[in-house]
């Protein structure tokens, strides 16, 4: 590696991954060595994969949900809603025939990202007034501050338009 130092970080060990890699390895996946039924073991192995997609790539979850239909509906729907994946939870509540919540569970959802670009306009506007004071700080303390007051009130007069527009 040319004087370089591979880092590698430990996996932690954690039973459910463990388990759900060594039945996928040994054939569990296809229903193949489960010691049982070979549909039940096949939902217990697209519901545990779902698990561990919702905990660790939740925007994978509903794409799965869609492409597979070996799962027990209301299970993965508790799934969903522990690791509040959402988009997932609505696809099942539809698929329930539950629209309605579904619906709901959509609305809320934009609501929080209506709320967080509301945020992000407001912290946007504050930055965009602090850099405008410091720029007319600046001004001030210019030898030629009074040749560009004009200039300096104009700039404010957009500014404040500007702010005012973002937050409207």
């Amino acid at each position: 590696m040319c004087g370089q130092v591979l880092c590698i970080e430990p996996f932690p060990f954690e039973p459910s991954l463990f388990f759900f890699l060594f039945r996928v390895a040994s054939g569990g996946a296809r229903g193949e060595g489960a010691g049982g039924d070979a549909a039940a073991a096949a939902e217990e192995t697209c519901e545990l994969y779902l698990q561990h997609l919702c905990r660790f790539e939740p925007k994978a979850a509903r794409p799965f949900l869609q492409s597979c239909e070996t799962y027990r509906v209301q299970r993965c729907l508790a799934l969903c809603k522990e690791h509040h994946v959402d988009d997932a939870e609505a696809y099942l509540l539809e698929r329930i025939g539950d629209v309605a919540a579904a619906l709901q569970l959509c609305l809320a959802a934009l609501d929080d990202t209506l709320a967080a670009l509301t945020l992000a306009l407001r912290t946007q506007a504050a930055a965009v007034s602090v850099l405008t004071l410091a720029a007319f700080s600046c001004l001030q303390q210019s030898p030629t501050y009074s040749t560009c007051r004009f200039a300096s009130t104009a700039a404010a007069a957009i500014s404040a338009t500007i702010c005012s527009a973002k937050l409207s």
